[in-house]
């Protein structure tokens, strides 16, 4: 029993790291998927307006 909790605690300890070095990635794509959304829904608001 002892020993499956250390393999446990040994298996997070390693999962952190990548965890902390995966998620500054994931953010920075989300982000850029926001902001690429947002730029792409004002230049089509622009190009509607200027149209009329």
């Amino acid at each position: 029993m002892a020993s499956s909790l250390a393999r446990l605690s040994a298996a997070s300890d390693e999962a952190e790291p990548l965890l902390h070095n995966v998620n500054p990635y994931v953010a920075g794509a989300c982000v850029l998927a926001i902001l690429l959304v947002l730029f792409l829904m004002t230049w089509a608001f622009r190009s509607v307006r200027t149209r009329h």
